[in-house]
């Protein structure tokens, strides 16, 4: 609810699974994956097993059973437009079934078996990834062209609060174009000094 009410942009929860099914805290509860649809965001499907098990076991041994019905219930509450791979090959225990990135076709053969079809396994694949970045990079404060002269870069993580300030749809400009603007900050297409009062255009 806090998120939610913190913005109106669409609702992204990159990695987890159903908490109906494996009641972790990172699985995402029937009433978050029914807000993610309402909000038009995604929810990334994980791979990491002790959020595939309904016992949290971090076990090798997890079938595309297990990792199906997981799925089968995500697109069922969140809707098959907003559920894609989410994956988390970085250090987690994966099932054998699957191992790394080269075992995701066999994946989609499992869907395929499982009574997927081409157009699903697309949505979950990619379509729905881009369908969201689409919005999310529609929305206010999102990354805009920098106004400034060409050659200029936008670099958030070189200003002074860093991430924070990206987090916020701040952005930096590090023009070393002779002709730069003095105002350094960017926000909407606008700009902004160092203490981030509008500059008169």
């Amino acid at each position: 609810d806090d998120v939610a009410a913190a913005s109106t942009a669409p609702l992204v929860a990159t990695h987890s699974n159903a908490h109906a099914l494996c009641d972790s805290p990172r699985n995402l509860t029937d009433r978050q994956l029914h807000m993610i649809r309402e909000r038009g965001g995604m929810v990334g499907f994980n791979y990491a097993t002790f959020y595939l098990n309904a016992d949290g076991t971090a076990g090798t041994g997890t079938g595309w059973d297990v990792m199906l019905r997981q799925l089968d219930h995500l697109i069922a509450q969140a809707g098959e437009d907003h559920v894609g791979l989410g994956s988390d090959f970085d250090g987690c225990i994966l099932p054998d079934v699957i191992g790394d990135v080269t075992g995701v076709p066999a994946f989609f053969e499992a869907m395929k078996s499982h009574g997927y079809d081409d157009a699903l396994i697309a949505k979950l694949a990619r379509e729905n990834w881009l369908g969201c970045l689409d919005k999310c990079l529609k929305q206010p404060g999102a990354w805009s062209r920098c106004p400034c002269p060409e050659g200029s870069s936008l670099k958030s993580d070189a200003a002074p609060d860093g991430l924070a300030a990206r987090s916020a749809g701040w952005e930096y400009c590090r023009n070393e174009a002779p002709q730069a603007p003095k105002p350094p900050w960017h926000r909407d297409g606008r700009l902004y000094d160092e203490g981030r009062s509008a500059v008169p255009a």
